[in-house]
């Protein structure tokens, strides 16, 4: 494989969609902690009245995804490319180590609003920043873009009207481009 200056590889977007649709197709299915409510793909922000309490999560998301791309790095120089993107699905698969969502440690809960920056976010709005931001090592943001989508339809949660963004909740989208631009 080849990589472009920026040190993304080519044909990886290709080879990622291929893969997290193999990884996501043979996961089990009968957990349904593992995908989005509807409520929380489509639904904005609440008002800020309506939430239990507010969390700063800033320190410790870029402590994460600081830790996380490092280790992703390492994984792609020690083993190469295609164990590095291994590696990466693995952990963001629904129910990996990535899926902030599923961890305990993470305590993410959709009635309280998180801070990262400043920013008020929705709780499913951190892995999806993590995901853009730790992605960006191997991936292209076109290529994480287009894997997000595609998880999103095999699980049933997309709807033809997000065809914009790949089939991937719009805002989704935003937040994993947003982690992608923080790098």
């Amino acid at each position: 494989m080849h990589a472009d200056p920026s040190g993304h590889i080519f044909g990886l977007a290709l080879i990622v969609i291929v893969v997290v649709a193999a990884i996501v197709l043979t996961s089990s299915t009968s957990n349904s902690n593992t995908s989005k409510p509807e409520s929380a793909t489509e639904t904005p922000l609440p008002p800020p009245e309506t939430k239990i309490k507010s969390v700063d999560v800033t320190s410790q998301l870029n402590k994460e995804m600081t830790r996380n791309a490092e280790d992703l790095s390492q994984v792609s120089e020690t083993f190469g490319a295609w164990a590095a993107m291994m590696y990466f699905v693995e952990n963001v698969k629904p129910g990996g180590k990535w899926d902030f969502k599923s961890q305990a440690e993470w305590s993410l809960n959709p009635d309280v609003i998180y801070i990262y920056n400043g920013n008020e976010l929705r709780y499913d709005d951190i892995g999806n920043i993590h995901y853009g931001y730790v992605g960006h090592v191997l991936f292209s943001e076109q290529a994480l873009l287009q894997a997000g989508g595609l998880v999103q339809v095999y699980a049933g949660t997309s709807k033809l009207s997000y065809y914009n963004s790949w089939f991937d909740d719009p805002r989704d989208s935003k937040m994993i481009s947003y982690g992608y631009h923080l790098w």
